[in-house]
């Protein structure tokens, strides 16, 4: 009877233990220069920074931490599949300034292991460089 209470007692623990864990997802750095070579309209996108999902939350998080900009360039960025920038998993969204941590939803279902990156364009002229953290 010792050993069961016992039992229960240090399962109990384990699974409180567990319970109170902070699960932490794959967070990769990026910084991203831009210019008019990337200009929202001529398909070439400045891609990278592949992550895998290590959760089944159906949203990635992105952070700017640093954005210096010349002539009010807008960069929009989207997570999409590894390899295929075209194709937005998120929709856009554009940043001028740093932006503390931005929630963008997928827009179709994704789940842990699924492999990503960041893809972005350039809107207005002029030149960008913005670095930060990613979630996907």
């Amino acid at each position: 009877m010792r050993n069961i209470k016992k039992m229960i007692v240090v399962g109990f623990t384990l699974g409180m233990l567990t319970a109170s864990t902070t699960v932490f997802a794959n967070t990769r750095e990026f910084i991203f220069h831009m210019d008019q070579s990337y200009l929202h309209g001529t398909n070439n996108y400045n891609t990278g920074y592949v992550a895998s999902k290590n959760d089944n939350e159906q949203a990635a998080y992105i952070t700017v931490s640093k954005f210096e900009r010349s002539n009010n360039a807008i960069v929009s960025m989207w997570v999409s599949p590894a390899g295929r920038a075209s194709t937005e998993l998120t929709d856009p969204w554009s940043w001028q300034s740093t932006q503390p941590r931005k929630r963008l939803q997928y827009a179709v279902q994704r789940k842990k292991g699924d492999t990503h990156q960041l893809s972005a364009e350039q809107f207005r002229s002029g030149t960008a460089v913005l670095s930060g953290k990613w979630t996907p």
